[in-house]
């Protein structure tokens, strides 16, 4: 079964919250989900080209908040 994915749309000031609702959201479905916010390293990771990897996800999401 394909993992769903939910992306976490923010800003750069909005950046604990962000963490804070993916680990939220992470808990909340025992992991089932996998959450995607730009802020965090296991999201976008060191050398990936950031922009591209923002558009994947936003294409590629099951669910935008």
């Amino acid at each position: 079964m394909e993992r769903r994915t939910v992306f976490i749309s923010h800003i750069h000031e909005e950046e604990k919250l962000a963490h804070a609702l993916k680990a939220f959201v992470e808990d909340s479905f025992l992991k089932t989900l996998d959450v995607f916010a730009s802020s965090q390293d296991d999201s976008v990771r060191l050398g990936d080209d950031w922009n591209e990897r923002i558009k994947q996800s936003l294409l590629n999401c099951d669910l935008l908040i």
